[in-house]
């Protein structure tokens, strides 16, 4: 186990490299996302059908050997790195793995883990971040099935799971729209010798849609057992409405999914998940893995690292900014895809939250229902604001937005001006408006 502590200080750092990623695909992409805005009519802009996963409950996906997880790290590094940086990284990168990777669709329900877990010492704790406080019978979502991707490291030679005790790894997704494709559990490669090819174009392609996923995949094949949440709205849960920033139901789909991996790992009799755990994650992903870990602490995992990146950690700073964003007339399709999402989660959407039902939604009437049924379908993400009046602060209930601009100019010290004040002094005054710390 030396082994896999030494390599998981490499791992640590590989996480990194999803944040560069993105930047560099969403340049890509940006020009296929104006293509596609370009030649879509108004009579083409009907509200897509909600989708169903592809993939099943304990759906086996592949066996990824050792010899395929090197040919994609060498590919991917070709293109991300300095050709003068590309030799030394590969060669550190192969030194670390080890291991065939199994993957496989997971699904469970707080329900189904109450019950399978029933007389656990973490079942009778209380306070925040307790296993009850997110997962009891009275919370939203509690009867719900998660799904998730369970990735465990076999050995080559006997082509089973590890045997002796496992660290565990989380890694959740950052922010990528509301297409069920972003999902962990769908995301997964079909097939890897895909990256046995030297066209960079194939190899932008196939990152494209693996970039959430080939740090895990590394990580597993050190010996780790990943999990990566597939999140509520996405994967089995489609159906449900999702909940972009709010971090109790991350934490119910970190929880759920990381105690139904560990009872499939465990039902071998030779392979345990230990109680040493790590996580990290980007963007959306990064408020997720924040919250998984304190969560998973009170399940009594001994959370060993948490790497965070770019994390929507307060949503009222994210409000501020994206507002203040779009005010200016700079704000990226990013920034008004994530603000459209989380407007819908304090629109009623989410019953726990002590909002609902108050008559303080965020979405003001006339945008509630359409913006809400977007958030929820398996829209092609960077055309969410395709949808939306310009400028897309419109959606936005006029008491709410009147209060973040008020409080950006008091910070500015202009109070009774209208010019804009500065996404800086958003972020330093946004203190009293809504949490997502709600259990």
């Amino acid at each position: 186990m030396k082994l896999v502590q030494r390599n998981l200080l490499v791992v640590s750092i590989l996480w990194l490299a999803p944040i560069c990623e993105a930047n560099l695909i969403r340049g890509k992409k940006l020009e296929s996302f104006l293509n596609k805005r370009r030649h879509l009519e108004d009579d083409e802009l009907a509200i897509p059908p909600q989708v169903p996963p592809a993939r099943e409950c304990g759906q086996v996906i592949n066996l990824t050997t050792v010899a395929q997880i090197k040919t994609m790290s060498s590919a991917l590094l070709s293109i991300l790195l300095p050709e003068a940086s590309v030799a030394f990284a590969t060669s550190a990168v192969e030194n670390i793995i080890n291991y065939d990777v199994h993957a496989q669709v997971v699904c469970a329900s707080c329900n189904e883990m109450r019950s399978l877990y029933d007389g656990a010492d973490f079942m009778n704790e209380e306070g925040r971040h307790a296993f009850m406080s997110y997962c009891g019978d009275d919370r939203f979502a509690a009867n719900v099935t998660h799904s998730a991707l369970l990735l465990i490291p076999h050995d080559p030679e006997t082509g089973k799971p590890i045997e002796g005790s496992l660290k565990s790894h989380i890694y959740a997704k950052g922010y990528s729209g509301a297409e069920q494709v972003q999902a962990p559990s769908e995301f997964w490669l079909d097939d890897f010798d895909a990256f046995n090819t030297t066209d960079e174009d194939v190899i932008w392609g196939l990152l494209g849609r693996f970039y959430d996923g080939w740090t895990a995949l590394i990580t597993a094949s050190v010996g780790v057992v990943v999990v990566l949440p597939d999140y509520l709205g996405y994967g089995q849960s489609y159906q449900t409405p999702k909940g972009n920033g709010i971090l109790g139901l991350y934490q119910q789909a970190v929880a759920v999914a990381f105690l139904k991996s560990k009872s499939i790992v465990e039902s071998t009799g030779c392979t345990i998940v230990g109680s040493e755990t790590s996580a990290s994650g980007y963007s959306e992903g990064g408020a997720a893995t924040f919250a998984g870990a304190l969560a998973l602490e009170r399940l009594g995992q001994e959370i060993l690292n948490v790497d965070t990146g770019g994390a929507p950690f307060q949503p009222s700073f994210q409000y501020a900014y994206a507002i203040d964003q779009i005010d200016r007339g700079i704000a990226e399709l990013t920034v008004v895809d994530f603000f459209a999402a989380q407007t819908t989660v304090f629109s009623s959407k989410i019953p726990d939250l002590p909002n609902s039902n108050m008559g303080q939604n965020m979405l003001n009437d006339e945008w509630l229902d359409l913006v809400v049924s977007l958030a929820n379908t398996n829209l092609d993400f960077g055309l969410f604001n395709l949808y939306l009046p310009d400028p897309a602060t419109d959606i936005v209930n006029g008491a709410f937005l009147e209060k973040i601009r008020v409080s950006c100019r008091r910070h500015a010290g202009n109070v009774e001006s209208n010019q804009l004040c500065g996404s800086h002094y958003c972020l330093l005054s946004t203190s009293g408006f809504p949490r997502s710390e709600h259990y």
